[in-house]
């Protein structure tokens, strides 16, 4: 389940920390979330959609690709 891996902000590829890197806010609880890898030999980036306080949708991506959880 590809939450499961954003809730306790680990990477699906190398179990390194995500970290954030920019957040866009539209209103309270409405908000578009962008995270990385700690790990520098790690490219796996992950945005996140919260709607009304809760997570609706997780896109990993690594590079360029996108990751299928």
């Amino acid at each position: 389940m590809p939450r499961y891996y954003f809730i306790n902000k680990e990477c699906p590829k190398c179990h390194s920390k995500m970290i954030p890197d920019d957040r866009d806010y539209n209103f309270d609880g409405c908000q578009d979330e962008w995270y990385v890898c700690e790990n520098e030999n790690c490219e796996v980036s992950a945005f996140v959609k919260v709607r009304y306080g809760k997570i609706c949708r997780v896109i990993w991506r690594d590079g360029e690709t996108t990751i299928s959880l």
